[in-house]
């Protein structure tokens, strides 16, 4: 939702959460993207939208679409990576089990 996800970001394949940046805003096809914005900060775990409020930005909403589920990994990490990756933070990587994952 805020263009984050986790993933390698180098052929080192050493996972970390990342964004992408963008300058493009494509409103006019079924596959809407809005640029990476500052104020959108994620893991959103698909309640971006629960941010937006009328005294901030003036209510503008920079949320995405998302990978379709809670939280986003880029395809292709290895899930040992990842998991070394979330071992690093307090409740490891069991914390995923509380989400939606999409397939990586």
């Amino acid at each position: 939702e805020c263009h984050g996800h986790f993933g390698a970001i180098d052929d080192t394949g050493v996972v970390s959460y990342h964004y992408h940046a963008s300058d493009e805003y494509n409103m006019d096809t079924d596959l809407v993207h809005k640029p990476y914005y500052m104020g959108c900060q994620g893991p959103s775990v698909s309640r971006c939208n629960e941010t937006i409020s009328d005294d901030y930005d003036d209510g503008a909403n920079w949320c995405g679409a998302g990978c379709g589920s809670d939280v986003c990994v880029q395809p292709g990490t290895s899930k040992d990576a990842l998991e070394t990756y979330l071992e690093q933070m307090e409740g490891g990587y069991a914390w995923l089990d509380s989400f939606s994952v999409n397939e990586y």
